[in-house]
């Protein structure tokens, strides 16, 4: 009597040879169950960037033009000193923005970032995530009881609890043998003693 075999097609079995995940990689000492997809998307690292199909050459211009606009308002205007005030809801944009020529360093950097970005694009993108992919991306992203974070040492990704990574840092802060409160904020001073020192 012949046996029933399954076969797996040579592709499909190289794909999840591909998604295995080394335990070494993703450290997770959390209350959280991580499932398999989890861990792989993990385990390409914090740096990793998934493509978008959808995104069309105009919606990446519009993306770097916005990036470039928000630069040039931090520089125009400089640090904010409204840090203590309740930020406004509904505050509008008037779509003002600041004209090149104020710093050289500036326009070359955004000049050659946006160039490089636009031209570099080609509309037939190679998807590197699949549909499940994308949803462990935004499980663990919309997750409020994680922190995610490298390894000090070995390049691993580790996953704490977010209760138990704030207490340890609140440990660490409350250690007057390292650390000392200070009566004001001296963020101000060091930046002003940095530009003239720069000027120098």
């Amino acid at each position: 009597m012949p046996r029933n075999r399954k076969f797996i097609k040579r592709n499909k079995y190289r794909k999840l040879q591909k998604r295995k995940v080394n335990d070494n990689t993703v450290i997770n000492l959390s209350d959280t169950i991580l499932t398999e997809t989890q861990k792989f998307i993990l385990s390409k690292g914090l740096s990793f960037s998934p493509t978008i199909k959808n995104q069309t050459d105009l919606q990446l211009l519009r993306d770097t033009l916005l990036f470039n606009r928000r630069i040039r308002l931090k520089h125009h205007f400089g640090p904010t000193t409204l840090t203590n005030q309740e930020p406004r809801p509904f505050k509008t944009t008037n779509g003002w923005n600041p004209p090149p020529g104020k710093n050289r360093e500036l326009d070359n950097f955004l000049s050659l970032t946006t160039e490089e970005i636009t031209t570099g694009t080609t509309t037939n993108k190679f998807r590197n995530v699949d549909k499940t992919d994308l949803k462990a991306i935004q499980e663990l992203k919309n997750n409020p009881n994680l922190i995610i974070k490298p390894a000090d040492k070995g390049g691993a990704i580790v996953i704490l609890n977010k209760k138990d990574y704030l207490q340890e840092a609140e440990r660490q802060l409350s250690d007057k043998k390292f650390y000392k409160p200070i009566p004001k904020d001296i963020n101000p001073k060091i930046v002003k003693e940095i530009k003239e020192f720069i000027k120098l």
